[in-house]
């Protein structure tokens, strides 16, 4: 897993309605799918296409299961920045989408033109950093996953790392967890998604992406962070 960290800065401040990081990632996957999409007018589920598509790869079939290249995010972000204060976005890039990175560059440097949702912006800097450690952790889910069933949750979304980005993480066989509590909470479509946070639970060789990226389908928006225990 590659962590590419993008700081960027507002020049006369900055007042986002909504989450500013996922407004930027929404607009990421706009100008990846109108650079990469040969048949803009066809619903993805329906498209003959689909094997061919960065889009559909690196949105992970248009947020419908676990995307390649996302922006990390809490479920409650600063949407308002005095003059020159900054945001750092910082992008997770799984197993082969790295071959898709330079899209990253190609928003900030030259698709934007310097301004997200008419709020200027000044590009600073682009760090890489590669993520590569295993983990013995005891830790809480402080933000919504799909299913009480952690081992399920984080086992499907290896299976699906390792099919669809060549990544080679090994399935978790003992995770011992309790207490959890219902929540329900509204996605990028803003349609309600539920599910499950407050597990408590340990893992022997969790890998630290995870600790980074969160766990499920919804890491993309907030979901699936874990908070470490001492």
């Amino acid at each position: 897993m590659i962590r590419e960290s993008v700081l960027i800065s507002f020049p006369l401040g900055a007042k986002f309605n909504k989450n500013p990081k996922l407004v930027v990632y929404r607009q990421f996957l706009n100008m990846v799918r109108k650079l990469s999409c040969v048949n803009i007018e066809d619903k993805c589920y329906t498209c003959p296409m689909q094997k061919s598509c960065t889009y559909y790869k690196v949105s992970g079939e248009n947020l419908r299961m676990y995307p390649g290249i996302f922006i990390h995010s809490n479920i409650f972000e600063k949407s308002f920045f005095r003059q020159g204060e900054e945001l750092q976005l910082d992008f997770i890039i799984l197993g082969n989408q790295r071959n898709n990175a330079a899209y990253i560059e190609l928003f900030f440097k030259q698709y934007c033109k310097q301004s997200i949702c008419g709020i200027p912006f000044y590009l600073k800097n682009i760090i890489t950093n590669v993520i590569n450690e295993i983990q013995d952790v005891s830790f809480n889910v402080v933000s919504i996953v799909e299913s009480e069933n952690l081992q399920e949750v984080i086992n499907d979304m290896i299976i699906y790392y390792n099919e669809h980005y060549e990544t080679d993480y090994k399935n978790i066989e003992v995770l011992d967890t309790k207490q959890s509590r219902e929540i329900t909470m509204r996605d990028m479509h803003n349609h309600n998604v539920y599910g499950y946070m407050g597990i408590h639970g340990s893992i022997n060789g969790l890998p630290k992406d995870f600790i980074v990226s969160g766990i499920g389908k919804y890491n993309y928006m907030g979901g699936g962070q874990l908070e470490i225990e001492d």
